[in-house]
């Protein structure tokens, strides 16, 4: 009951605040705040949303690869979603204003009520969504708005952007630059599921498994449905519990190709790695093909930034 009074005096009285729903947002996080210029927010409590069971494990163990043991608040765990929302409204009426704070996804409404009763805000990279800030934040204030991001293509007005070149990453887990010859792995970032002919993916996948000797093996989304993949490829699945990009930098080898479809990790990926040799995009021609007008916008700029850094794709 203590410890409940203090999260509840935290949120009502607290003057800075970090909230993260996922652990690419964790990382982007620990990136963040390595930073000299906001390493402040190291010493300010995380919280981590209403979020499902699986993900909360997955932030757990981020939290052990780094060695970190921050001061972290897990909300469904100790508190009630209505109490929280509670704690909004009185700190609205009332106008107790947070000083600052991080949030890992604009789009996530708890993150966005904060959002809006903080008078400095710092947004973290959340995937391919962060390609579509601008209409996400079209609605808001963003007066002393910053955004930590790996797109160089993204230009919000009146907006700082910082990029994220995972340099404590790179630092403290030395890129490993060994390679597999034998090995392909497909990332999926469940894109079939968000578009009106998702069979054109896996026959392409089945094209592509036709014309190599290597073995191609499919990661999948965190979220994705395994049983459905399995009645639709062929292929090995390989289901990791933790950000691809942890999972490359502690494995002992790379594969010699890694093929995706419009997921975020392909650009972290660039940067830690600083090669694009073995990255390959399957881009789709026809973005109206995409149920959701926000992954018609999204991946407009994905492939966009997939010239712009010359890194090889396959359109169909």
């Amino acid at each position: 009951m203590i410890k409940l009074f203090k999260i509840i005096a935290q949120l009502l009285f607290g003057k800075h605040i970090v909230l993260l729903n996922s652990p690419l947002q964790l990382i982007n996080f620990v990136e963040f705040s390595n930073v000299k210029e906001f390493a402040h927010i190291k010493k300010i409590p995380i919280y981590i949303g209403y979020t499902d069971k699986n993900t909360i494990k997955r932030i757990k163990k981020v939290f052990t690869i780094f060695k970190l043991k921050p001061n972290i608040v897990y909300l469904n765990e100790e508190i009630n979603v209505y109490i929280t929302h509670l704690i909004l409204k009185i700190r609205k009426i009332l106008k107790i204003y947070y000083h600052e704070c991080t949030i890992g996804d604009i789009r996530y409404y708890l993150h966005k009520e904060f959002f809006k009763i903080s008078q400095k805000k710092n947004i973290l990279d959340d995937g391919t969504s962060s390609l579509n800030l601008k209409h996400a934040l079209s609605e808001l204030s963003t007066s002393k708005t910053l955004v930590f991001t790996i797109f160089e293509n993204i230009k919000l007005k009146n907006i700082k952007i910082f990029y994220n070149n995972f340099l404590f990453i790179k630092k403290k887990f030395k890129p490993n630059n060994k390679y597999s010859k034998k090995i392909i792995h497909f990332i999926s970032s469940k894109v079939h599921e968000e578009v009106k002919i998702p069979e054109k993916l896996f026959l392409l996948l089945e094209s592509i498994k036709k014309k190599t000797k290597k073995k191609i093996i499919y990661i999948p989304h965190p979220d994705e449905n395994i049983e459905i993949i399995k009645k639709k490829i062929k292929f090995e699945i390989m289901e990791i519990d933790i950000p691809i990009e942890l999972f490359y930098l502690t494995s002992s080898k790379l594969p010699s190709k890694i093929i995706f479809n419009y997921s975020s990790s392909l650009f972290s990926l660039y940067k830690i790695f600083n090669n694009s040799k073995n990255l390959k995009n399957i881009s789709l021609k026809n973005k109206s093909i995409f149920l959701k007008k926000e992954h018609q916008f999204a991946f407009k700029y994905y492939d966009k930034e997939l010239k712009r850094l010359k890194i090889k794709y396959q359109i169909f």
